[in-house]
């Protein structure tokens, strides 16, 4: 009869062994951070009235935008900037830091025509909505100076653009997003192609 102090004894040897035999363990890598991911909402509203009448058809487009686990987000829109040196105006764009897009869009500084200070809440229409993966801030960023650049030989048009509509379309495009269709009375320059 075999003593129990022998199975022991066989057992750790055998555990040497093969704990010897096999590879070292492999460590576990640790996961890598998640990539960003954005809420992109391309939203309009009117571009306002004289005080009195009501806002115009014609709509103003922007881009509200949320970093996932982030608290609030940026609005991008554009507008006409004087160059210096000149007598033109070019399409430029800005993203403004928001604690809350959806809401500070709505209110809009120069609204009622001639009155450049006061601010006028405008309702605003959602025209889509996107889930872009590995878009943060400074790409964000990066890619409106980049379109700025692009768009600054050519003179501002509110009409048929370039404007604010033509940047955001062409924005969109640079996100590789498609750009919903939109009818020119309702947001004019959208589109609109360099």
């Amino acid at each position: 009869m075999r003593s129990p102090s022998w199975c022991l004894a066989f057992g750790l040897l055998f555990t040497g062994l093969t704990a010897s035999a096999a590879p070292p363990p492999v460590s576990t890598p640790t996961p890598a951070s998640a990539p960003a991911r954005a809420t992109v909402i391309l939203a309009s509203r009117s571009i306002g009235s004289k005080r009195g009448e009501p806002p115009m058809r014609e709509a103003h487009a922007a881009l509200l935008v949320r970093f996932e686990g982030k608290a609030g987000g940026f609005i991008v829109q554009g507008g006409p900037s004087p160059v210096t040196g000149t007598t033109r105006m070019a399409c430029t764009a800005w993203v403004i830091p928001s604690a809350d897009p959806d809401r500070d869009f709505t209110r809009a500084v120069g609204a009622y025509w001639g009155e450049d200070t006061v601010a006028r809440e405008l309702p605003t229409r959602t025209l889509a909505t996107f889930t872009v993966s590995g878009l943060d801030e400074a790409h964000l960023r990066a890619m409106v100076k980049e379109l700025i650049a692009e768009l600054r030989p050519h003179d501002y048009r509110f009409d048929r653009g370039p404007n604010s509509n033509s940047f955001m379309s062409l924005l969109l495009d640079k996100l590789h997003l498609l750009a919903p269709a939109a009818n020119a009375e309702d947001l004019p320059g959208w589109g609109w192609k360099p």
